[in-house]
């Protein structure tokens, strides 16, 4: 019954197990009926939310403008109320402007880095504020913290890397016009926590499938994945549907036509 109370913030039963173990609860007692919400008092049930919330909505403090007068000592401050969160000094309109500028070849820029070079058709002005950014946000931070921000999110909540596959022994890829292509030749990136189902639907949403799924198979994993079971971060699966996609039907085949073979 505890799962069945998360499940509406879109999370697997797998995450609210690992969750539970991760808070210091005994899954196996839960299931039992030994443990639960009606022998905790207080502090187990907020503890057990903080690491729901960490586990399922972790989140990048971006501190944007940065490098105003009053900035450093605020940035200061969050972070010592916030010890265990990932907080990133930020100067978006600086990257606009390194990005804007860089657009019309009056600088080089490299994103997510202190290095900006003037070019020869800089005019005056765009040198003299290349200099300011170099000194207040490239030099005080190490780069303008967009990117940074935008990869501790990633990485705080990192997505599976799912390659479907004809074979999982070859690693014959699915791909769109034939049959099989180069090993590892497709990938789809899916949401942290994707189910079999969820890469199903990617893979037939993006035409490589149709039809209704069969069963799935990862590489690794000696048996059958069931529809509702969470991926590996890293994976390489083969599922079989009962329709073929358009882009796998044979050569004459009309849209529409029923086809006889049970597709994959």
């Amino acid at each position: 019954r505890l799962a069945d109370l998360l499940v509406g913030y879109h999370t697997t039963r797998s995450t609210i197990f690992t969750v539970l173990e991760r808070a210091g609860f005994s899954v196996a007692k839960i299931v039992a009926g030994r443990e639960g919400i009606a022998t905790w008092g207080e502090a187990e049930v907020h503890r057990l939310v903080a690491h729901f919330l960490q586990a399922r909505f972790p989140i990048v403090l971006a501190m944007n403008k940065a490098d105003g007068a009053k900035s450093r000592a605020n940035i200061d401050r969050v972070r010592a109320a916030y010890p265990n969160d990932v907080v990133v000094p930020v100067c978006a309109r600086a990257e606009w402007w390194l990005k804007e500028y860089a657009r019309q070849k009056q600088i080089k820029y490299e994103e997510g880095t202190s290095q900006v070079t003037v070019l020869d058709a800089a005019s005056d002005q765009v040198r003299e504020r290349a200099a300011v950014l170099s000194t207040k946000v490239l030099g005080a931070f190490g780069s303008t913290g967009v990117l940074k921000a935008l990869t501790q999110a990633v990485e705080l909540r990192k997505p599976v890397f799912c390659f479907p596959v004809e074979d999982t022994g070859t690693c014959a890829a699915v791909i769109h016009g034939k049959t099989a292509g180069p090993p590892l030749a497709t990938m789809v990136m899916l949401r942290p926590m994707a189910t079999l189902g969820d890469a199903f639907e990617a893979l037939k949403h993006d035409r490589y499938l149709a039809g209704q799924l069969v069963r799935g198979e990862v590489k690794g994993i000696n048996r059958a994945i069931r529809k509702d079971e969470v991926l590996p971060a890293v994976c390489v699966v083969k599922i079989m549907s009962n329709r073929k996609s358009s882009y796998q039907r044979k050569p004459g085949h009309q849209p529409g036509e029923a086809e006889d073979s049970e597709g994959e």
